[in-house]
C-alpha cells in the first residue's frame, strides 16, 4: 500500500532551554525555578515537565524544556522563535535563553547562510545581552528575596562534577546571584 506523499505546510524550528550558562563553557547551573512564566499564542508550544518552586539539582539531565515554533514561512518562523524567546521568563538558575535568542537573530541564520562550524565561529566567546525587561524582573525578584539559594549538593561518589562547582546564575548571564 502507497502512502500519501506528506505536504510541505510551513516551517518549525524547535529549541532546547538548558540550565547551563554559555559565557562559562554550558556548565550547568542548578538551583529552584523561582519564576516561569511560557509563552502563548498561536504557533507555539511547550515540551516541559518544570514547575516554578521546583529545585532542579544534578540528578538529571539540565534540559528545561523545548520551546517549538510553527509558522507559514522560515521568516515568519524566526521572528516566532524570537518572539518566544524573549516573552520565556525563567528565573532562579542561569539558562542558555540568551544564546539561543542571539542565535535565532544572527544574519546568517535569518538568510539561512549557516554551517557546521557557524556556532564556534560566531559564538565561541558568547556573552548574553540580558535584555531590559528580564534584568528588570530580575532585580525586582532579588530584591523580593525570592532569587534561590546556592544548592549544596550531597554527593554519594567521591567523583567530581562541575554541577557541584557552579550554583545559580542571574537570566543566563553567567552572574551569580
Amino acid at each position: 500500500i502507497l502512502q500519501e506523499v506528506p505536504q510541505v505546510r510551513g516551517h518549525a524550528i524547535e529549541v532546547r532551554l538548558y540550565a547551563e550558562d554559555p559565557a562559562q563553557g554550558f556548565m550547568p547551573t542548578p538551583g529552584r525555578v523561582e519564576k516561569l512564566l511560557w509563552p502563548l499564542g498561536a504557533g507555539i508550544r511547550i515540551d516541559s515537565g518544570i514547575e516554578e518552586g521546583q529545585l532542579l539539582g544534578t540528578q538529571f539531565d539540565s534540559m528545561l524544556g523545548k520551546l517549538i515554533v510553527h509558522a507559514a514561512t522560515r521568516e515568519q518562523a524566526l521572528a516566532r522563535m524570537k518572539y518566544a524567546l524573549e516573552e520565556t521568563v525563567i528565573l532562579g538558575l542561569g539558562t542558555n535563553q540568551a544564546y539561543l535568542r542571539a542565535i535565532a537573530d544572527h544574519s546568517a541564520v535569518r538568510e539561512g547562510r549557516y554551517h557546521t562550524g557557524f556556532l564556534a565561529a560566531e559564538f565561541g566567546d558568547f556573552l548574553p545581552q540580558v535584555p531590559e525587561k528580564a534584568l528588570a524582573l530580575l532585580t525586582l525578584t532579588h530584591q523580593a528575596g525570592l532569587a534561590g539559594e546556592r544548592i549544596q549538593e550531597q554527593e554519594t561518589s567521591s567523583a567530581a562534577s562541575p554541577w557541584n562547582s557552579f550554583g545559580p546564575t542571574s537570566a543566563g548571564t553567567g552572574v551569580p546571584l
